[in-house]
């Protein structure tokens, strides 16, 4: 078994060979995904470069500084991602397989859970309320209003989102606060 995340129970005595970063003072910031693929490396039988291409996807999936993912990994990422989290798509590795190769499907899904995601980072953003607490600035949003269980985007995405949009306003509103000053110099 390898997972990246805190187990509550022993895994070691329920799994006959056991890889989790925890186990040896790491933490969560190395995805499964990464891990499975340097425990196949040892068998020497895939290929490096489906390898490297693996390690993007899944480091890009968990947003892990491990390997610097493609835009092409993102985009497969993001896709996967969606198409994992509803049932009523067939549950075969074959299934994504074939959206992963078929580059008309696989960027027309993208383009539909891409601009899902951009509406709830927009709305996120427009609704967190904002606090400066000291030195530090904390925004509070209601990721239920944006992510159901069990649905797309999960409560982690969601945030993330939408966190990432305030970053983005906050260093474009940055930019615009110096401007006066930057042009009465």
């Amino acid at each position: 078994m390898i997972d990246h995340h805190p187990t509550k129970v022993n895994m070691k005595e329920l799994a006959d060979a056991y890889c989790a970063p925890f186990e040896f003072g790491g933490g969560s910031e190395i995805p499964a995904g990464y891990l499975s693929c340097q425990v196949a490396r040892l068998s020497k039988k895939p290929e490096p470069k489906e390898l490297s291409e693996l390690e993007m996807i899944s480091c890009a999936g968990d947003r892990s500084y491990v390997v610097t993912p493609t835009d092409n990994a993102k985009t497969k990422a993001l896709v996967l991602d969606y198409l994992c989290t509803y049932s009523n798509f067939p549950n075969n590795l074959e299934f994504y397989e074939q959206v992963l190769e078929d580059k008309k499907l696989l960027l027309t899904i993208f383009s539909q859970v891409n601009g899902l995601l951009e509406e709830i980072g927009k709305a996120g953003s427009e609704k967190a309320r904002k606090l400066k607490i000291g030195k530090v600035n904390v925004n509070f949003a209601n990721i239920s209003d944006w992510s159901k269980k069990g649905g797309f985007p999960s409560s982690g995405k969601a945030c993330g989102v939408i966190h990432d949009k305030i970053k983005a306003e906050k260093s474009a509103c940055s930019l615009k606060s110096l401007l006066p000053l930057l042009l009465n110099l």
